[in-house]
């Protein structure tokens, strides 16, 4: 798996592309990095319009590789320490994007797969309500 990041893409296409590979998670970028299992303040969400290039003038065009089994902690290090820009992980739960902070130390994989099984009992029992 990969993510492309190029001075002329926007924030709003990284997460597209990302989104395509793991549908209940997103990534938000943030002026600044975060440490492990810290939050990023709202104030410097970029928005999703921001072109990489404004947004980071020490960004490092590349493709970052990653995959399924890579941990949250390792994909934000690894995009910072790699290209340059801050991203956190989100999840989808019960219809809220939370943070991953206190989660860092699961996968991708298990905070996709995490994020599906609470939408999947949430379906069945709001669709079991009308039995």
């Amino acid at each position: 798996m990969q993510l492309t990041i190029q001075k002329t893409k926007t924030v709003g296409e990284v997460k597209q592309e990302f989104a395509h590979t793991f549908p209940s998670l997103k990534i938000e970028f943030f002026r600044t990095a975060h440490q492990k299992e810290e939050g990023s303040p709202l104030k410097q969400m970029l928005h999703d319009d921001s072109l990489l290039s404004v947004a980071y003038p020490m960004l490092r065009q590349g493709i970052y590789f990653f995959f399924p089994t890579t941990t949250v902690a390792d994909f934000e290090l690894g995009l910072q320490k790699e290209l340059g820009v801050s991203v956190q992980v989100f999840r989808l739960s019960k219809g809220v994007w939370l943070e991953t902070t206190k989660t860092d130390n699961l996968t991708l994989a298990q905070q996709n797969a995490n994020a599906t099984e609470v939408v999947s009992r949430m379906r069945f029992n709001v669709n079991s309500l009308f039995l």
